[in-house]
């Protein structure tokens, strides 16, 4: 066994018990059932040759401690544990497998936090909204009889139920994976953490589950990142059937993997050899995919220009030809078509493009709007004399943002100025987009630039009417 190194997470009401093993991307495995972080050591100890996997304890399960017993809990909380866990180990998108419970967890995050989300296997999510109405009712009654067995029964026979309805084979498994057979005080220890943690599951996850209902629209605006998955010999079991319906829901193949519901333990190197295909496979983020942010509005899209920018424009600050990059529907693209500048705005996703297009139209003003990408900017027929940067680059990894400022550098005449409006990372909290600091900023614009000025700003946003904490740098181009 690789030697991983173990750690802590305190989060609102629990502590995170978590290990961390191998080298590469990162990988956060979310277990299902009582599953603890141990649980999936077979597959993390073959995939930590190629990742850097992480697995955890849920809170209440093993190791994961919490600072009082709830009176119930909702399945939000695990993916906000998951979201801390993540913004913990890294700054970057991260690769996530969840296999049932941990699936739905797994969805949940990728619904509430998809920039975190660099792509989600979703192996069998016990989703049984997605089903027909008799299958659906029929999953319904099994799980209500498995929680009236465990009220009436204990946890044995609850879980002998629930075993049967997950079509979990015991007998499916590779020839040297063992059950837990242990012995003495070790089987007295393990027997009671082990006991503790199935109360805990049948107690509060169980019906965590049973309430949860998937948000579809925001599962389907990050559909690019999510690979529903089922296991080869479960297939007439229903949580494979959910994982089915999911897949036509989101419009997108369902995968398969060796062994069943539990392949990933009974099966662990068949079933790290297929993640690491699947994984392999997996496409970048494309432009098209921003388009479904626009299906709705997007928080940043406030339909007026940002107080920090309109304050550039009213001091003259803006002159000459404008490029606003990321101009998501236009707003300051068109602030600077009214004061009579020559403007453009590019942008990857087509449909914001069109939107603002359709706002020159209806307000009369004369802009130019390109479906482009900021990291090809040079290519655009400037120089210009003034770039405008409202939250495009705090979306940008460490390698785009020095390609961004190399294109920025000759998208720009001599002289000419780039604003650029970012979150801070004096924001508090865990949500959004990747925070940015002073220095980060002066090093990524040390060669060719000269940074003049950068100021507390705020940035407008429609989650809440205090705004967010953020930069507003006015750099030259050298």
């Amino acid at each position: 066994m690789k030697e991983a190194k173990t750690g802590r997470l305190k989060v609102p009401g629990a502590s995170l018990y978590y290990t961390v093993r191998g080298a590469g991307p990162l990988l956060l495995i979310l277990q299902g059932g009582a599953g603890d972080a141990d649980g999936s050591d077979g597959i993390a100890n073959d995939l930590a040759g190629s990742y850097t996997v992480a697995t955890y304890d849920r809170r209440g399960l093993s190791r994961s401690t919490l600072d009082e017993m709830p009176e119930g809990l909702r399945l939000e909380v695990h993916s906000e544990d998951v979201h801390r866990l993540l913004a913990e180990f890294t700054s970057e998108p991260a690769l996530v497998f969840g296999s049932s419970t941990g699936a739905l967890i797994g969805l949940d995050l990728a619904a509430r936090h998809p920039e975190q989300v660099r792509a989600l296997i979703a192996h069998e999510p016990p989703a049984y909204e997605l089903l027909p109405d008799a299958e659906r009712e029929q999953a319904e009654r099994t799980h209500e009889e498995i929680q009236e067995a465990f009220r009436r029964e204990g946890i044995a026979a609850a879980m002998k139920m629930m075993v049967a309805a997950s079509g979990v084979d015991f007998n499916d498994r590779e020839p040297d994976v063992q059950l837990p057979q242990l012995t003495g005080a070790a089987a007295a220890q393990a027997s009671a953490q082990r006991a503790a943690s199935l109360r805990f599951l049948l107690a509060y996850d169980n019906p965590a589950v049973r309430r949860y209902r998937l948000d579809m629209a925001a599962l389907k605006a990050a559909a690019y990142q999510i690979v529903p998955a089922a296991g080869r010999t479960s297939r007439e079991a229903r949580p494979h059937h959910c994982a089915a319906a999911l897949a036509e829901r989101l419009g997108t193949e369902l995968v398969e993997f060796p062994g069943g519901h539990t392949g990933y333990v009974l099966r662990p190197r068949e079933f790290a050899q297929r993640l690491r295909e699947v994984l392999g496979r997996m496409r970048p983020r494309r432009a098209e995919d921003f388009d479904a942010s626009y299906a709705g509005t997007p928080p940043w899209d406030i339909g007026r220009p940002q107080p920090a920018f309109l304050a550039l424009a009213e001091s003259g600050a803006i002159r000459g030809r404008v490029l606003d990059v990321g101009c998501g529907t236009g707003e300051h693209v068109l602030m600077a078509a009214g004061m009579g500048l020559d403007a453009t705005g590019i942008d990857t996703a087509r449909s914001a493009i069109a939107l603002a297009e359709a706002k020159a139209r209806d307000r009369g003003v004369s802009a130019r709007f390109l479906v482009w990408n900021a990291l090809q900017s040079a290519s655009l027929d400037g120089p210009f004399d003034t770039v405008l940067d409202c939250g495009l680059f705090h979306v940008f990894g460490d390698a785009d943002r020095l390609a961004f400022a190399d294109n920025l550098r000759a998208a720009i005449r001599p002289g000419g100025h780039y604003f650029m409006l970012c979150f801070s990372d004096l924001q508090p909290g865990l949500f959004g987009p990747r925070r940015v600091s002073q220095d980060e900023i002066r090093a990524n614009f040390a060669e060719g630039w000269r940074v003049d000025q950068i100021e507390p700003a705020r940035l407008d946003t429609r989650i809440g009417p205090d705004g967010i904490l953020a930069w507003l740098a006015r750099i030259t181009r050298t």
